[in-house]
């Protein structure tokens, strides 16, 4: 049986929040509410209902609160990933007319651990709808 670890009050905290992810993509524009959320979740449920390819390291997964509203689709990932350096990836299109296709999302950390890289998304939409289909809350105190 492992030894019970110290958990910081932080990390507590952390646990016993909700996890709410809500969102959804229109012409677009995103709108979104999201409260301690893992970044990875979030950029999963973006990458369904857009069809970006997000490249994140397996290491780096930290909590996302941020509430949008019929942001620009760039500036969305941006504000999601606001903790991260984000890197944009176009498809070739008409001038003026060329859409993200893959986001390549670094830890600001100056000595990264050996990377496992995650891709996040099929690069097709997987998911249209309100964002009640959307709709992720959770709480380490719910039942499994």
């Amino acid at each position: 049986m492992p030894p019970d670890l110290p958990v910081s009050p932080a990390d507590l905290e952390r646990s016993e929040k909700p996890v709410v992810l809500k969102m959804r993509v229109e012409e677009g524009r995103v709108t979104a509410e999201i409260a301690d959320c893992p970044l990875q979740n979030a950029l999963t449920e973006l990458a369904e209902r857009t069809g970006i390819i997000f490249e994140v390291r397996s290491q780096h997964n930290p909590p996302v609160s941020v509430y949008l509203d019929r942001v620009p689709l760039a500036e969305a990932i941006q504000r999601i990933a606001s903790a991260s350096n984000v890197m944009f990836l176009y498809a070739p299109g008409d001038p003026g007319a060329e859409s993200i296709s893959l986001v390549r999302i670094f830890p600001r950390e100056r000595e990264p651990a050996q990377p496992g890289i995650l891709y996040l998304g099929t690069g097709a939409v997987t998911k249209r709808g309100s964002p009640e289909g959307a709709s992720q809350e959770t709480s380490a105190d719910a039942p499994k």
